[in-house]
């Protein structure tokens, strides 16, 4: 009697296995609250519910074409408003957040006395801007600090007035320039609170820049300036590309977003339709302009390898 077929799984195939039970859950997760809800919307915004018969309860659905689509852009003045007032937004916070973040990051890749504390201090916004403790410290904080940040906020408004003035004195800058510092200075609390994440990767990528190179370049007589623009930035500029599109995603669509902000206090003041149409829109042009960026720095990004 022959005995009977028994098939053995390779070595790869069980690692395989694995793998997808180990992804499975965000499967499921990704399917039935994103996949899902984004098919719902798309749909939405091409149909309206309305009332089938007076007083009858009974809801029917409606296709309204591009109708939300054409209303978002010719008979609803707010959102292009706080398109543009995100895209002001996008234009201070992203170049801020990337170059504080960069020369914090290179400032605590040094040996000094307290340095842990200080990247500690540099990362505690992270935690403490999100979830519960943020609603555990924001009333607390607001009604601790706002005395002294009404004339905080008055002397920074001020400094930053003079180095606009300043700025704007010599020949080398514009108004443009002026302009851009004195906008990033009114937005310093949320360029600081954004730049956490941005300093830890930036900080991993210094770290695994080796000390010989450096110390080779200084047997060349190499000044630490030609070592930061020909070695340092070259070799950090992956991380450069990362961090930028980590924080375009993080100001066009974080709760800080103007246009977000807008469109979550709309729901239940327009229909459903004409909401999802709105959001559709701007998830396009957030999708189109990070493509643009991205593939414009991918260009001058250096690869060792």
């Amino acid at each position: 009697m022959k005995k009977p077929k028994t098939y053995k799984l390779s070595l790869m195939t069980k690692r395989s296995l694995w793998g997808w039970l180990f992804v499975l859950p965000f499967l499921i997760g990704l399917i039935f609250f994103v996949i899902s809800p984004l098919f719902t919307s798309i749909v939405l915004s091409f149909n309206k519910q309305v009332e089938i018969g007076i007083g009858s309860g009974k809801i029917g659905i409606v296709s309204i074409g591009w109708e939300a689509y054409k209303y978002a852009f010719f008979d609803q003045a707010d959102f292009l408003k706080y398109l543009g007032t995100t895209a002001s937004t996008f234009a201070i916070r992203v170049p801020s957040v990337l170059i504080f973040s960069f020369l914090m990051a290179n400032i605590l890749n040094q040996n000094f006395r307290g340095r842990t504390v200080a990247r500690a201090i540099l990362f505690m916004p992270v935690i403490t801007s999100s979830g519960v403790a943020a609603n555990m410290l924001g009333t607390w904080l607001f009604y601790i600090t706002k005395s002294s940040m009404d004339t905080a906020g008055s002397s920074a408004f001020n400094l930053a007035g003079s180095i606009q003035t300043t700025i704007q004195s010599m020949p080398v800058f514009g108004s443009g320039v002026g302009s851009f510092i004195t906008s990033a200075f009114s937005q310093l609390n949320n360029i600081v609170m954004s730049s956490g994440v941005p300093i830890l990767i930036f900080l991993a990528g210094l770290q695994t820049i080796s000390p010989s190179i450096f110390e080779s370049s200084k047997v060349e007589g190499a000044t630490p300036w030609e070592n930061f623009w020909k070695i340092t930035f070259p070799m950090i500029s992956p991380m450069i590309l990362v961090n930028t599109i980590y924080i375009m995603i993080d100001v066009l669509c974080g709760m800080g977003s103007p246009m977000l902000n807008w469109l979550f206090n709309m729901r239940g003041a327009t229909g459903a339709a004409y909401l999802m149409a709105m959001g559709w829109i701007y998830f396009l042009l957030v999708a189109i302009v990070i493509s643009a960026v991205s593939f414009a720095i991918s260009k001058l990004v250096y690869y060792e390898n």
